[in-house]
């Protein structure tokens, strides 16, 4: 079996054609070489194909990695497979997933890359974002607790032997090594966004159409990084489009690689427009890096740096969490929000004056407005790539309404839930942050009522109460259950003293 001198397995599948070019295919995390069966007798027609298991999953050694993961470990992974096959010219990357970023490291270092394939590749994931996903699967009792979840999320439609062989790629891989290699990706995904920019060969990203986990719309922002960039779409696909759709991807594949025999230098003027709008569209990626908190307390954070200001001061504040919120309004909508009733020449004025007092915050912290808001005559916009934390909460709730699994859904709310309280939004009384707290206040004791529902369990009841409790919506039975269960398993006296003094309950 041919494997390297660092235990990698790979199979070279050879072309009838000598002169072929050379296609190496890298899976995602949780899968394996087998992940690519379905295309090969269609790729393998023009092209040597090679394809492997990552060091430590599928037929490749599983002796623990002695160090800790970096993308030389990848990159050189890599190196001594096409060693192995004597090849050193003419490769094209294909990469799934966490795949893909391996592909991209790779081609930064070595200019006999000829272009790169990104399959569903993350290449920016917000910092906290990260945080929740990693907690959440670190967090299931057993890795086949995460696996039932992940494999629906892959596949378009699940049938059954889809599903059936997805679980046996996952759970070829040992749990301590996926946590591992997740752990590394996670960390490591987004911190060198935009340097692969400079990469010289062309790059296609493949969208599956019906892909959860990476939606197509973000997905195609990333073709802008690209000098030369192209985006596909594969139609009633997921993620895995090569288990999915395998003959259209197999298509795609040749097409994109044909292509860029057949592209000829671009006209200078053409040249120097995309340069142009290439340096443009990075100017709003970098500008575009805005954070905005209304849950706990307001906080504006732009590129990693906190606005700090008289932010109390002529509605600012609400205002500029009122535009981050919709990402668009129109001054209308301001003026029937903040000032409903005065005359529309007076609310005119006070949001001029508003809008040049929140100017004046950003100025005096170094950063131009424009930097951070669109502003004419009839509407007011944030930039792209605005991270609001109330979004952020909607659309996990959303999630959670939607999740059948009951213990990942356990898990979820108690996450949510501990981010939130009863002082939530209580630097803000503005009717729509109002409503928008009532509706998450609802939701989440609504999801917490259909949990205890389900769940038997003291402890676990105990928990789901305690968050219910900690946000204020409960009715009188489930103060009662919390009471007797606290003095069984938490003696929570601080939630004792809160229920006394804000339910009006007295308790020995």
């Amino acid at each position: 079996m041919p494997y390297t001198s660092k235990g990698t397995f790979y199979v070279f599948h050879p072309c009838q054609h000598h002169e072929a070019p050379t296609v190496l295919l890298i899976n995602g995390l949780g899968c394996d070489m087998t992940s690519w069966d379905d295309m090969l007798p269609i790729l393998t027609k023009q092209f040597h194909v090679i394809r492997y298991d990552f060091y430590g999953t599928g037929a490749s050694l599983k002796d623990k990695i002695q160090t800790s993961l970096c993308w030389d470990i990848f990159i050189e992974e890599i190196e001594h497979i096409l060693h192995c096959c004597n090849i050193s010219s003419n490769v094209h990357l294909i990469g799934h997933g966490a795949g893909g970023l391996i592909a991209l490291h790779v081609a930064k270092r070595h200019l006999y890359i000829q272009s790169v394939m990104l399959i569903n590749t993350p290449l920016y994931v917000p910092s906290n974002m990260i945080e929740k996903e990693m907690n959440l699967r670190m967090s299931v009792n057993e890795y086949s607790e995460l696996v039932d979840h992940i494999t629906p999320l892959l596949c378009y439609p699940n049938t059954f032997t889809k599903m059936q062989r997805l679980k046996q790629m996952m759970i070829s891989w040992p749990f301590r090594t996926y946590l591992e290699h997740f752990r590394f990706f996670c960390k490591e995904v987004g911190s060198d966004f935009l340097s692969f920019s400079s990469l010289n060969v062309p790059v296609c990203i493949l969208a599956g159409e019906k892909d959860s986990l990476y939606p197509i719309q973000i997905q195609f922002s990333y073709t802008n990084l690209f000098k030369n960039g192209r985006f596909f779409i594969i139609p009633n696909a997921s993620n895995l489009v090569m288990i999915d759709q395998p003959e259209l991807t197999a298509q795609f594949i040749i097409h994109f690689i044909s292509s860029n025999k057949e592209q000829s230098p671009s006209p200078y003027f053409v040249y120097n427009m995309r340069s142009s709008l290439q340096e443009d569209l990075q100017s709003i990626f970098k500008k575009g890096n805005i954070e905005v908190y209304g849950l706990s307390s307001f906080k504006v954070i732009v590129n990693g740096k906190e606005i700090v200001g008289q932010w109390n001061r002529r509605k600012a504040k609400n205002i500029f969490l009122f535009i981050a919120y919709y990402q668009s309004v129109t001054r209308e909508q301001i003026y029937e929000e903040f000032w409903p009733n005065i005359d529309i020449v007076s609310a005119q004025n006070q949001l001029r004056v508003s809008l040049s007092h929140i100017k004046h915050i950003f100025k005096e912290n170094g950063i131009s407005i424009d930097e951070v808001m669109l502003i004419d005559r009839k509407t007011i916009s944030i930039r792209p790539l605005c991270y609001v934390d109330i979004s952020d909460l909607e659309k996990s709730i959303e999630a959670m309404k939607v999740e059948q699994c009951l213990e990942l859904k356990e898990k979820m709310y108690i996450s949510i839930s501990s981010h939130l309280d009863k002082y939530s939004f209580s630097d803000f009384y503005d009717n729509w942050v109002v409503m928008k707290k009532y509706d998450i206040e609802e939701n989440i004791c609504s999801i917490g009522e259909q949990l205890l529902e389900q769940i038997i369990s003291p402890k676990r009841r105990y928990e789901i109460l305690k968050m219910m409790l900690k946000i204020g919506f409960v009715k009188e039975n489930s103060i009662n259950e919390f009471i007797y269960l606290n003095r069984k398993f938490g003696r929570d006296s601080e939630m004792l003293e809160y229920i006394c003094r804000d339910f009006g309950i007295h308790t020995l």
